[in-house]
């Protein structure tokens, strides 16, 4: 009887104890989504995006803001390539022409044909100052 009742002590404690540690809640993985969906966000407005475009090219010469930027370039070209074209068409032919060059043929952390890969899929892509 005190073995049965030890044993089912422990199990109750051991129950209790898994319980309560998975109940931690990660912070930094909630603020790592938050920041992945205001990335994504960023591009409902093509004059918005088209302005952190801008600054991007104007910044690019300081390498923490130029990783910055190519993070949510990046990202911005693989889940909406068409919101990316449709910005980099509202600026000057110089200035998506230094776009290209400084984000998409040298990306900072995805690869160039995957960049491509998903621009290409864009309608009117062959045609936009990306292109060449």
């Amino acid at each position: 009887m005190y073995k049965l009742t030890t044993l089912c002590f422990l199990l109750i404690t051991s129950f209790e104890i898994s319980a309560t540690t998975n109940t931690n809640i990660d912070i930094e993985k909630l603020i790592s989504q938050k920041n992945y969906l205001n990335t994504i966000n960023q591009c409902t407005s093509n004059k918005s995006f088209s302005s952190l475009l801008q600054n991007a090219i104007k910044d690019a010469d300081k390498s923490g803001y130029r990783a910055n930027y190519a993070a949510n370039i990046e990202e911005i070209i693989l889940q909406k390539p068409s919101c990316f074209v449709s910005s980099a068409e509202q600026l000057s032919v110089i200035d998506c022409k230094k776009l290209s060059a400084l984000y998409i043929k040298e990306p900072f952390f995805n690869p160039r044909f995957a960049l491509n890969e998903s621009l290409s899929k864009v309608k009117g892509f062959n045609s936009s100052c990306l292109a060449s």
